[in-house]
């Protein structure tokens, strides 16, 4: 590892230990919304160390990381469920970031994923549906029918990350119910001000249903009409696999960040077994 790279994640852990870390307490008492605020100002931070947008491209105000450093920074970053979101590649804007920039159009990376890359908005991803198991891309009863250039949705999806205050959703819907089942869906950019595009609810995670960067219930009405993603007809099954690569990041950096933990108590509990018992 570079000299360079290596005192930026020294500043980074001391970043996440002493601003982060911190604020998880507040975060799990009166959430997302009520820490939001410092969040956002300990990215200005999180840009002074060029660690901003770590999986994008320096072209697109990203630290231009090569995958073995992006998960260098990541496992510093799993140290707190805020920390990707201080250097702006938690899930789902960072699958999302990565769906723009290899799949958008021009008008699409313009209007979209250059605000997202600089922290202005985010973004929600619609797939899982109430009725089907998101666990398979294949099954979906969400339909998007051709209308002119645009297509109308019509559908629900539930546990879309990132729903309340999303300026976008990127929605799999099944556009050719008559195609092999990896072919039927495609991606496309819904803004969430489109009419018939609704959030219904937040959905309760063991119990709290959190607000602001939540998981939620969404409903897409015939109303709604959209751009597909660039020109892949047809490829939302495989491209669905490529933004979860992204996501995956943040949640294995998550589980790392618990077996760690997990070992730093260990000596006590070896200790508690050794105590005599009256």
């Amino acid at each position: 590892m570079e000299a360079e790279l290596s005192d930026r994640l020294e500043k980074l852990r001391r970043l996440i230990a002493d601003e982060v870390v911190p604020l998880e307490r507040e975060m799990f008492r009166g959430g997302f919304l009520a820490v939001e605020p410092r969040l956002l100002a300990l990215r200005d931070l999180a840009r002074g160390l060029d660690l901003f947008a770590p999986h994008l491209p320096r072209a697109w105000g990203g630290a231009g990381l090569a995958l073995p450093e992006l998960a260098l920074v990541g496992e510093v970053l799993g140290w707190s469920p805020l920390g990707h979101y201080v250097c702006n590649c938690q899930a789902p804007d960072a699958g999302n970031m990565e769906l723009l920039l290899r799949h958008g159009s021009a008008d699409q990376q313009r209007r979209w994923l250059g605000p997202l890359a600089r922290g202005e908005l985010r973004s929600c991803f619609g797939m899982t549906e109430p009725d089907l198991p998101g666990s398979n891309p294949v099954w979906m009863a969400t339909t998007a029918r051709r209308d002119g250039g645009d297509y109308v949705l019509d559908g629900r999806k539930w546990f879309t990350s990132g729903a309340e205050g999303a300026a976008f959703c990127i929605v799999m819907a099944v556009t050719d119910p008559d195609a092999p089942p990896h072919a039927r869906a495609s991606m496309l950019l819904v803004p969430a001000d489109t009419p018939g595009f609704e959030l219904l609810r937040n959905l309760p995670v063991m119990g709290e249903a959190g607000a602001g960067w939540a998981i939620s219930q969404t409903s897409l009405s015939p109303a709604a009409l959209s751009g597909r993603l660039a020109e892949l007809l047809g490829d939302g099954a495989r491209l669905s696999q490529a933004a979860a690569q992204a996501r995956r990041f943040g949640r294995d950096d998550a589980a790392e960040r618990l077996a760690a933990l997990a070992l730093e108590l260990a000596p006590g509990i070896d200790a508690a077994k050794k105590r005599r018992a009256a």
